[in-house]
């Protein structure tokens, strides 16, 4: 991998759980990291029960590999003022890590 292509500036926010000051449980997203990573799209085609074709985006985003302990089944990555929710995660090589995620479509129009 290019490091030169980790040109997309990504935030990768924890689901957090905690108490205010009357004891009532408040549930937030904290912002854990802001950090560099490669964003690509990708159209997967699935085929239903039905035989119809569900055509779903789904996007990869490499970051490097030491951000790995900040990745976990409760977090979210936000770019752009879009959220997207981690599906998968896999090693790529011994430098970077590709988060698999599904949100809105990076190249799509915006109403």
């Amino acid at each position: 991998m290019n490091p030169g292509k980790l040109n997309k500036k990504i935030e990768i926010q924890k689901f957090v759980k905690h108490f205010d000051s009357e004891g009532v449980e408040e549930k937030t997203w904290n912002t854990l990291r802001t950090i560099f990573a490669s964003i690509e799209d990708k159209i997967v085609r699935t085929t239903n029960e039905d035989n119809s074709v569900v055509t779903q985006v789904e996007t990869n985003m490499t970051i490097r590999k030491n951000y790995k302990s900040l990745c976990s089944s409760d977090i979210r990555i936000v770019y752009e003022n879009r959220i997207y929710e981690v599906l998968d995660i896999y090693e790529v090589d011994d430098n970077y890590i590709k988060l698999i995620t599904k949100g809105e479509k990076l190249y799509g129009n915006q109403a």
